[in-house]
């Protein structure tokens, strides 16, 4: 995020010299620019609510996995069984 930061700077002192001189630009360019500083407060808030639950799901995941090993080796155990009717 740092990075994004710096980057944002970098862009809007850009914008901020078109502006000043009166430099031509595509009006999508600017529209996007205009959306750029909620698009990357949209995002840290992102980042901030998966790393806030990562925890949580994390264990979800492996309490799932756990089941699924569970069911795995059952199904397993079923083969084998009627694999070893098969050879008799």
């Amino acid at each position: 995020m740092d990075s994004l930061d710096v980057e944002a700077e970098v862009v809007k002192s850009l914008y901020r010299l078109i502006e000043k001189y009166d430099v031509p630009h595509p009006p999508q360019d600017k529209i996007t620019f205009d959306t750029m500083s909620n698009s990357i407060s949209t995002l840290k808030n992102a980042i901030d609510k998966a790393v806030g639950e990562r925890d949580a799901n994390l264990d979800k995941f492996c309490k799932e996995i756990e089941k699924d090993i569970t069911e795995l080796n059952k199904i397993v155990k079923e083969v084998k069984q009627e694999s070893q009717v098969i050879k008799i």
